[in-house]
């Protein structure tokens, strides 16, 4: 018996003895670890409620202006086009798109055509005169043995969530509202050049940012965020010669003296000054009529 007592007695003072400065350090870290795993989690859970099921969405129509018929609408004037095709280093090799800018009555409309080996992008943005967003749509076709499946979805702004309606390859519809904390004043549209209209109303000098709720349409999945565009210094590029920069998330978009996107830092190129022209559409793709 006696024999016992100081043997528990030392394991119990070994229990008792403090953590040494090596292993708090090493508690610290875990617990900084399972924090950041956890607030990570937290944010992508958050993020994923931006976009809620419901059950239908009210179709308020193609956009008009005061007087204009129900059929087709009209080109309006075009203000200004461009277009992109990649290097043969550029990260989305063998990609090439089409950017116009059309005024048509009360509004301005943004249409873009993107095509590479994977997937071949439509897009149209609707502003108003002060180039707030009314509708937005986006048609996004996947090469198939059976030839091209699209998945098309509309984006209404007059509603006080913005609602998306996606119509999938078979035909099945389903509806969603998106709501961020704050309602988007930006489109990305689903281009390189899709930044454009923020850059061109932005018109940042050197060192500016300014920030502003967008919704980015450039990634399969749609997402209603804060963002920040920046302009960074001048610089001299390979066969654009002296440019505006801006960055906006990870990519750089090289700018001409009259606020046109002539190349990105992934290796898209202004195919006028590569004394290139751009490919024909891919053979049997109906042609886009977002207004119908």
């Amino acid at each position: 018996m006696s024999s016992e007592a100081p043997e528990r007695s030392a394991r119990a003072g070994e229990a008792e003895r403090p953590l040494t400065r090596n292993k708090k350090i090493a508690l610290a870290a875990l617990a900084v670890v399972f924090l950041a795993i956890n607030v990570d989690g937290i944010a992508r859970r958050f993020r994923k409620r931006t976009h809620f099921a419901v059950a239908s969405v009210p179709q308020l129509g193609y956009p008009r202006c005061g007087g204009e018929d129900a059929g087709a609408p009209s080109q309006g004037e075009a203000l200004f086009s461009s277009s992109l095709v990649a290097l043969p280093m550029a990260v989305d090799r063998d990609a090439w798109e089409r950017f116009e800018l059309r005024a048509r009555g009360c509004h301005r409309v943004v249409t873009v055509h993107r095509e590479s080996p994977r997937e071949v992008v439509d897009g149209e943005v609707v502003y108003d005169e002060s180039m707030r967003p009314v509708r937005a749509w986006r048609r996004v076709g996947k090469p198939s043995p059976r030839g091209i499946l699209y998945d098309t979805r509309t984006y209404d702004f007059r509603t006080p969530f913005i609602t998306v309606t996606r119509v999938e390859a078979n035909g099945r519809r389903s509806y969603e509202e998106l709501r961020p904390k704050e309602k988007p004043t930006i489109v990305l549209a689903p281009s390189n050049a899709g930044v454009l209209p923020w850059i061109q109303a932005a018109r940042l000098s050197e060192g500016a940012r300014v920030e502003a709720w967008v919704l980015d349409l450039r990634d399969p999945l749609e997402r209603a965020w804060r963002s920040t565009l920046r302009r960074e210094p001048d610089m001299n590029v390979d066969g654009l010669g002296r440019v505006r920069v801006y960055a906006l998330d990870e990519e750089s978009y090289f700018v001409d003296e009259q606020e046109s996107v002539v190349g990105t830092l992934s290796g898209m190129r202004d195919p006028a000054r590569l004394g290139r022209t751009l490919p024909a559409e891919f053979d049997g793709q109906s042609p886009a009529e977002p207004w119908r």
